[in-house]
């Protein structure tokens, strides 16, 4: 009688895999030294340990093995990683011992310590690795997402893609129009808010560096302090699209896959814990509209996809159950790496350890918590000790907006406690208030009460208040608020989709009105979300600054006119007209890239690759799996990277609008005359014979000196801002009615030459400039007439 033996667990050792890691990793650590070394620092004390501690670990994770080959490969790889290393700086491994004796000794230990580390740790390591990372039991979220209302949701879905792809041109994308200058704070800015021309088109100035990063992937060289190449982790996604489509392109395409991502998280969470399919579709409809997700999605910027990194690891830390049973170390070790490669991408990685925090501090061992936030922690620091040896030396922004809200949070506190609370207040409304729309607020704190249990609710509650106090910190240093917040507003939609879906599965006449309800509250905040399609401000810009600020945007849009009235009202600006046909000067779409390195589209992509490899190496345990995974993973990289390289060899030409030159210590003239209805414009704003203040705005590189002449007689105007004058008092509409033309003299006090901003080309009727130099642009002059009250502003021309 033979007996059936039990089916045997497949082997997960893998000597191949182990080698991969080798070499991925010890590639890795010479980048290290190599980024290390050419910023001057004289010891490699730093990537000596890295490179002693990524080695082993990265070996063990790869191939499931610590026997005398691994040891071997862990040996020479942590020599190799010295050894290339000091090639790429230039250096012979020789010149670099001979020269510095101290360095000799650690590049001695580095690879000893390495191999001890791997003899003596690596079969603890192997024992964590066969723990399950997550939890066993099935859960409802394992549902297929459908039932009956796929249909009419995937009917919604449709309509708000095809809304968002067919208004994605520059003229009015959300991110662009939260700039422009109709609130007080952001009255510095032209008219066309931080932008600058691509052909001839206005273009938000921040989305440049995301596009200079995925040529940068494609062996773009530069050289580059840009701080915003710390999250490169958005361009990096993108740059595996550029084998078919732009830079551009690719990082909308990134956009839109994000925002559906998103869509497909809230309805995981929503299901999870309603348990019901009509819950989750609610969820959906509503996350689709969501304001964040409508201003951003047109712009190449990574805020969108950060959006759907933090829903990720929210419905992650959900998923690993870590508020309910102790995890093994496997599983942390999983969460911290795949935070790590979420803090790559944009600032929410903090936000995330502080949630996992609070949920976990109960059930998890404080050890595998400060494993995990170290793990975290660290792939920032390690990408940007790589960064200087592939030309990019960042300069350190974020740490001054840190230092600049610490001393206005000391001096908030030593005015007494009173002015301190009086300050978190405030700026908590601000916070609060640009997270989502009024409605969809009330409706998810009502939707909270019903939540099934403790857990949710903790859960729920850490997940807003850790965006929140960041968005609060830093508040007195920026005035962004929405896309810090912005994440948060998961738990808006999951509560807010709980709401309707008890009371859309009721049978008869409740549930049907509840539909109903739905239905309306979904146009009615797509009607908002998409109101900066349609050049209503207020709705976008309630999202950056918060209700206090932003509030007199709701109720009033300003007019805009040209100055001549020559040149029709152009998109950008509120009208309908192109933009060239409004007057700007005609700008090329793009130029080639100055200089390509194949090597540097390798280098420059072997720390994500690293990083991600890791990550899945460390979540599959079946050798096939990781082989297969690791196989075509590698095959897809090399192929994008080749390919990018081959086709990006051009990008984007950008003008910058600071164009119009003045030499030192001169005078340009620059005349207009005004279209006959103008004066009937500012009459109609000030109700009265006289106006009560004029503003003017003339952007430039440096400080100038601003004249207005009315009939060849001076009007005094005073400096209000850096790029702003204001008359000095009340001026009488019939003494700018007694002349057909109107001068601005504009001098450069200085002794070096400065730039003036402007858009409109040099040729346009109506207008003259006399200058010294040549310039392709007319000085870009814009008179603004604000209420008194708010500042909002209510007329302008340019």
């Amino acid at each position: 009688m033979s007996t059936a033996r039990a089916p045997q667990a497949p082997d997960p050792n893998c000597h191949f895999l182990a080698l991969t890691g080798s070499l991925l990793a010890a590639t890795c650590a010479a980048l290290l030294f190599h980024g290390w070394t050419v910023t001057g620092n004289p010891s490699d004390l730093v990537p000596c340990v890295l490179s002693a501690l990524l080695i082993p670990a990265t070996v063990v994770i790869a191939g499931r093995v610590a026997d005398k080959w691994t040891a071997a490969m862990v040996f020479v790889g942590s020599l190799g990683s010295i050894a290339l290393g000091k090639m790429l700086t230039g250096q012979t491994l020789p010149n670099a011992l001979v020269l510095d004796p101290i360095n000799l000794l650690l590049y001695g230990l580095t690879p000893l310590i390495a191999t001890a580390l791997i003899v003596a740790a690596g079969p603890s390591l192997l024992r964590s690795l066969r723990s399950p990372i997550g939890p066993a039991r099935p859960t409802v979220s394992d549902i297929n997402p459908i039932g009956a209302m796929r249909v009419p949701v995937l009917i919604w879905l449709v309509v708000v893609s095809a809304i968002y792809l067919v208004n994605n041109g520059t003229d009015r994308t959300g991110f662009r129009m939260i700039t422009l200058p109709f609130d007080a704070p952001s009255g510095d800015m032209s008219l066309l808010g931080f932008s600058v021309l691509v052909d001839t088109h206005p273009v938000m100035a921040e989305t440049l560096p995301a596009v200079e990063q995925v040529s940068w992937f494609a062996g773009g060289v530069r050289s580059d302090n840009n701080f915003r190449f710390l999250r490169a982790g958005y361009a990096f996604l993108a740059s595996q699209l550029t084998p078919i489509f732009d830079q551009t392109t690719s990082l909308l395409i990134v956009n839109f896959v994000s925002w559906l991502g998103s869509l497909a998280l809230v309805w995981h969470l929503t299901l999870r814990w309603t348990a019901h399919q009509v819950a989750a579709s609610a969820a959906v409809c509503l996350a689709s509209v969501g304001i964040g997700f409508g201003v951003h999605i047109n712009d190449a910027t990574p805020h969108l996809t950060s959006f759907a990194l933090y829903y990720l690891g929210i419905v992650l830390i959900d998923r690993f159950e870590f508020g309910e049973t102790p995890r093994p170390w496997r599983t942390h070790l999983v969460w911290g790496l795949i935070v790590g490669l979420i803090s790559l991408e944009y600032n929410v990685a903090q936000m995330l350890l502080f949630v996992y925090g609070v949920v976990s501090l109960k059930c998890q061992r404080w050890i595998h918590l400060v494993a995990a936030a170290v793990v975290s922690l660290s792939l920032r620091p390690l990408w940007q000790i790589i960064l200087p040896g592939l030309g990019i030396n960042v300069r350190e922004v974020e740490g001054e907006y840190l230092v600049r809200s610490l001393d206005f949070w000391q001096d908030s506190f030593q005015q007494g406690i009173g002015t301190f609370a009086t300050d978190i207040g405030y700026f908590t409304i601000e916070t609060l208030t640009a997270l989502e729309s009024p409605w969809l607020l009330i409706l998810a704190l009502v939707g909270l009460v019903f939540l099934a249990n403790r857990r949710q609710r903790i859960l729920c509650v850490a997940t807003v208040l850790a965006p929140v106090l960041a968005c609060v910190f830093f508040a007195p240093t920026s005035n962004s608020r929405g896309y810090i917040v912005y994440g948060a507003s998961l738990v808006v939609f999951v509560a807010s989709g709980n709401l309707f879906g008890r009371f859309m599965i009721r049978r008869g006449s409740i549930g049907k009105v509840a539909a109903l309800a739905l239905l309306a509250v979904c146009s009615i905040q797509l009607i908002w979300t998409t109101a900066h399609h349609r050049f209503w401000t207020g709705p976008a810009k309630m999202f950056l600054l918060g209700a206090p600020k932003a509030s007199p945007l709701l109720w009033t849009r300003p007019e805009i006119e040209s100055l001549t009235g020559q040149e029709p009202l152009p998109i950008a600006l509120g009208g309908t007209a192109a933009f060239v046909d409004g007057g700007a000067v005609r700008t090329p779409a793009t130029e080639p890239v100055p200089m390509r390195s194949f090597p540097l589209m390798v280098l420059s992509r072997v720390f994500f690759v690293g990083a991600i490899l890791v990550t899945v190496w460390l979540i599959l345990d079946d050798r096939r799996r990781r082989r297969i995974t690791t196989a075509v993973a590698a095959s897809a990289f090399l192929f994008c990277g080749v390919m990018s390289f081959a086709r990006i060899e051009r990008q984007p030409a950008v003008f910058d609008l600071q164009a119009l030159p003045i030499a030192p210590r001169e005078t340009i003239q620059y005349s207009v005359r005004p279209r006959a209805d103008l004066l009937d414009q500012f009459a109609a704003q000030s109700n009265a014979a006289t106006i009560p203040q004029i503003e003017f705005f003339l952007g430039a590189s440096a400080p100038v000196q601003l004249r207005w002449l009315v009939d060849g007689k001076a009007i005094p105007v005073r400096r209000f801002e850096n790029s702003r004058w204001v008359t000095d008092g009340p001026i009488d509409l019939k003494t700018l009615r007694e002349t057909d033309s109107w001068t601005f003299q504009i001098t450069n006090p200085g002794d070096q030459p400065i730039r003036v901003r402007g858009w409109q080309r040099n040729s346009l009727p109506e207008r003259r400039l006399d200058s010294t130099l040549a310039s392709p642009v007319l000085p870009g002059i814009e008179i603004r007439i604000r209420d008194a009250e708010s500042g909002a502003l209510r007329f302008a021309a340019f």
